[in-house]
């Protein structure tokens, strides 16, 4: 639904949100919660997709993205699972997508303007 641009301005931002809340990004870390990593690494997925919706500028404001930004590094300070792949579970992948929103944020405009 991101990718193909199905939600509007407005709800992408919403979605912005929920995926930096504590039950998305920051899901079981305070309690180190088995396996909570998958839900943890997908959201950054998620997260990454924002910025990737074809034909289409970031929709989050300077000031959105710079605190999402802001989440996202508190985020990789706290994770602590950094298993790839997870035995009858699959792939935690948190190398992988963690690299994918880093390098949006890096590619970002938006970013590199609000310094």
């Amino acid at each position: 639904m991101v990718y193909k641009d199905y939600l509007s301005d407005t709800e992408l931002k919403n979605l912005n949100q929920i995926l930096i809340s504590e039950d998305y990004l920051f899901y079981g870390l305070k309690n180190k919660q088995e396996n909570s990593v998958f839900k943890r690494t997908f959201t950054s997925l998620m997260i990454a997709m924002l910025f990737l919706i074809p034909n289409k500028e970031v929709v989050l404001s300077s000031q959105e993205l710079k605190r999402l930004y802001q989440a996202y590094l508190e985020y990789l300070k706290h994770e602590y699972d950094y298993r790839g792949y997870v035995t009858h579970k699959g792939w935690a992948h948190f190398f992988a997508h963690s690299s994918d929103v880093l390098r949006q944020f890096l590619k970002s405009q938006l970013l590199q303007m609000s310094g």
